[in-house]
Parts: structure tokens; C-alpha cells; sequence
């Protein structure tokens, strides 16, 4: 486990990518997280599940940090020695395009009740130590699985984005990550990556699924998102810091991409 993990406001770590599953949990600090072509918010008591090979970022709100802890582990080999079918404590369908990676959970909720003990299970070196992380990791696992499992017609193939393709937009990306809130400048962005505005289209969306103003627009209001849980600004005032000059078209936007209107959003998560 890596504790404490404190984030700034710049990218945790460009296209991070690791050979085993990564569970984390969000003890302070707002913001979003990408992995491959996925965009999603962060705030206080996120649980992640991120896997093999999934490229990944973070970015904490401007001007702000966040807190995290990171456990690092093969759930398999770790669970070996249960008895019981360790089919169901398989994580594989727990990935891909159409698994949202990130879940921001009630204080009371069980997975991340479940989190925050094997965290601090990891802290400590009481007895039965072994038996308690391998029993807490089988209950998160099954957990995810129970709620979240895709499907296999569902699953995607192969990752959202091919990692080659990724690494090629890396300028784009971390400059997106820390600008999102400025016009959107496309031939600049191809500019960083080295690559002609047409060419830098086509390997933008090959990549990543959308093209770069859908992608950018994605980045605006899960920005927002956060910090309409994590702050007491109005919602004006938030449409205005993430690049927004009407309001009108803020509340539209969101409640496209977010499935509800900012004030819902923020009420559902008081």
C-alpha cells in the first residue's frame, strides 16, 4: 500500500500504468480522474478499482491537493488459498470501456466501509493480519462484482484507447488536464503532439473514442461536478471557473453528460 498519497493540482502521473490491479480510496480533496478514454469526478470517500495495464491520470482542483491511498495487489493469488469458487472473486469483468471505474459512496456504504478497513488493516501489523486483508479484499471483490459486473457482451475487447495511441497524446492530454477551463486550441494541440491538425483528429478519436471538443467538454463539467460537491460556490460561480459564459449552456451540458441538472447533482450528494 502506498499512504499517504498526496496529490497537487498538476496530473498525478501522465498515463500512469501498472501489471497489477490498483484498489484506492479518497480521504480529502476533489477532482477527476481519467482512465483511458474514461473521464470521471473524484471527492471525498471515491472508492477505484483500476486494472492491469488501464492507462490512468488524476487532476485535483485548482489550486487544491488531494489525499489518497493506493493498494497494489493480484487478487487471485492472494485469494488462493480460500476455500470456495474464486470464479467470484475474479476481477477481469470489473474493466474496459463500459466499467466506471470510480465510485463516490455514501459514508455508511459497505464497500467503502470495507475500503477504509482494509486501509487501515494495511496500517497496522495485528494479529491475524493475513486472514483479515485476504477476507476484506474477498468481500471489496465480491462487492464489485455484485453491483457493477459487466457483462460479457458488454466488455469491451481491448481497452478504451490503445496505449501506444495514448503515450502519442500525452502533450494534449496533460495540457487539457490543466487548461480545460481556456478555449479549446486544437491546432495547438496537435502542435504538441507533433502532429498535423488532421492527423491529430483522426488519432485523437482512434484513441480515445470522442473527438478533442467532446473529450474537453467531458473534462469541464466532471471538473465542475467536483466541485459542486466539494465547495459552497454557486453554480455560476462554478460554470464560470471551468470556462463557461452562459449559464444557460452549463445546465444543458451537464445534465446531458451527468444525467442530472448541477442543483440536483449537488442535493443527491449533500
Amino acid at each position: 500500500m502506498h499512504y499517504p498519497h498526496i496529490h497537487p493540482d498538476h496530473p498525478i502521473e501522465l498515463l500512469h500504468v501498472h501489471a497489477c490491479w490498483e484498489l484506492g480510496y479518497c480521504f480529502e480533496g476533489s477532482g477527476i480522474f481519467m482512465v483511458d478514454s474514461k473521464v470521471m469526478s473524484f471527492s471525498p470517500g471515491t472508492v477505484s478499482l483500476v486494472g492491469p495495464e488501464e492507462a490512468h491520470l488524476a487532476q485535483s482542483l485548482k489550486g487544491t491537493s488531494s489525499r489518497w491511498a493506493w493498494v497494489y495487489l493480484d487478487p487471485l493469488l492472494l485469494l488462493s488459498m480460500l476455500a470456495g469458487d474464486l470464479e467470484q472473486l475474479d476481477p477481469t469483468p470489473l474493466r474496459g470501456a463500459a466499467f466506471e471505474n470510480l465510485k463516490q459512496l455514501a459514508s455508511d456504504d459497505p464497500l467503502r466501509v470495507a475500503m477504509q478497513s482494509l486501509v487501515a488493516e494495511l496500517q497496522e501489523q495485528a494479529v491475524g493480519r493475513t486472514t483479515m486483508i485476504r477476507a476484506l479484499v474477498s468481500q471489496l471483490l465480491l462487492l464489485f462484482r455484485r453491483r457493477y459486473m459487466v457483462l460479457p457482451d458488454e466488455m469491451a475487447t481491448r481497452s478504451s484507447g490503445p496505449h501506444r495511441q495514448l503515450y502519442r497524446l500525452a502533450p494534449a492530454l496533460e495540457y487539457l488536464a490543466t487548461h480545460y477551463q481556456d478555449h479549446l486550441d486544437v491546432p495547438m494541440l496537435a502542435k504538441k503532439c507533433a502532429m498535423s491538425e488532421s492527423h491529430f483528429r483522426r488519432r485523437f478519436i482512434q484513441a480515445m473514442d470522442v473527438s478533442p471538443q467532446v473529450y474537453w467538454q467531458r473534462l469541464r463539467i466532471r471538473m465542475a461536478a467536483s466541485r459542486l460537491v466539494s465547495s459552497d460556490q454557486t453554480i455560476l460561480s462554478i460554470s464560470q471557473s471551468v470556462g463557461f459564459e452562459s449559464l444557460s449552456s452549463f445546465n444543458r451540458l451537464f445534465k446531458q453528460i451527468m444525467g442530472q441538472t448541477p442543483g440536483q447533482w449537488r442535493q443527491d450528494r449533500a
